[in-house]
């Protein structure tokens, strides 16, 4: 008999949206602390974002994906969704602000994919140990 994954008790739990909660929380921080310590108007102007911020974010995703496998996708999309926030709230809306947000998606799906890597992951791990 197969454990059904993908159930209310296990998405809408509340460790779920406290995992969520937090990896947006985290983002936004290495957001802030980005441009704070860069000195740029965006994260994303600086050097530090993608070698070193950016970098943290996808062993993070990985590390949840693989400790909470189910919908771990959602996760790379609860990272990047405060940053925009941050980014208007600091610059406001400008001309690039529509490719700005088509930069949030595809870090969005990158962030996924490292998620759904961890998740994958443990799936054959569990496999394995059957």
């Amino acid at each position: 008999m197969s454990k059904k994954l993908f159930t209310a008790e296990n998405i809408g739990s509340k460790s779920y949206l406290f995992v969520s909660f937090g990896l947006s929380v985290m983002g936004l921080m290495i957001w802030l602390a980005t441009t704070i310590f860069a000195h740029r108007r965006d994260a994303w102007d600086s050097k530090y974002y993608f070698f070193i911020g950016l970098q943290i974010l996808l062993i993070i995703n990985f590390l949840f994906g693989f400790l909470k496998p189910v919908k771990a996708f959602l996760f790379g999309f609860a990272v990047i969704c405060l940053q925009p926030i941050a980014m208007i709230i600091q610059n406001g809306i400008e001309s690039r602000f529509l490719l700005s947000i088509i930069l949030f998606i595809l870090l969005g799906l990158l962030l996924s994919f490292s998620s759904f890597m961890g998740s994958f992951l443990k799936k054959l791990i569990d496999e394995e140990k059957k």
